[in-house]
């Protein structure tokens, strides 16, 4: 298992070689399907949203990574939205409340790579690359990543928190 997306009545999980649903509806018959699928195979990061799945993890290219959102209505049979690459290992991915003031729930999505910081938003139904950051730093020191009021924190070796801010909206 490479992650873990809580539903109502059920798990859906990513793995090497595809997804599987853990359901757990009817505790009496619990059931595991595993279904392989190149495409939905390896993601590492996850975060739902109603039926809304968003998955990032290493992608399919070599040294690239990748942010997907999947239609979990029937978790048996995903449906992929959207799914978008960049270049660069994967790193991490966070959902961030994008009002700093919480007037809104709209949420922007960031994926951090070993060479960048991509910013996507929703545009209707399309991840829309919406702006990004480079910069190089050690991934041996990398301890953590979140974002919030337009500012992104990242942990590294030993204890130190660097903060970045985007320059313009």
């Amino acid at each position: 298992m490479k992650s873990i997306a809580p539903l109502s009545d059920a798990f859906f999980l990513f793995t090497d070689s595809g997804y599987a649903v853990h359901d757990v509806s009817d505790t009496a018959n619990v059931t595991l399907t595993e279904t392989a699928d190149s495409l939905l195979k390896g993601f590492t990061a996850t975060d739902t949203d109603g039926d809304t799945l968003y998955a990032a993890g290493p992608d399919v290219t070599p040294a690239s990574s990748r942010l997907a959102m999947l239609n979990l209505a029937n978790p048996g049979t995903p449906a992929v939205i959207d799914t978008v690459s960049v270049q660069g290992e994967f790193v991490a991915f966070h959902r961030a409340i994008k009002d700093e003031f919480f007037t809104s729930d709209e949420r922007e999505n960031f994926l951090l790579t070993d060479r960048s910081l991509s910013l996507f938003r929703l545009d209707g139904s399309e991840l829309k690359y919406t702006r990004y950051a480079v910069w190089s730093y050690s991934l041996a020191d990398y301890r953590g990543f979140m974002t919030w009021n337009q500012r992104f924190y990242m942990g590294t070796a030993p204890n130190a928190l660097e903060i970045y801010r985007w320059l313009n909206n």
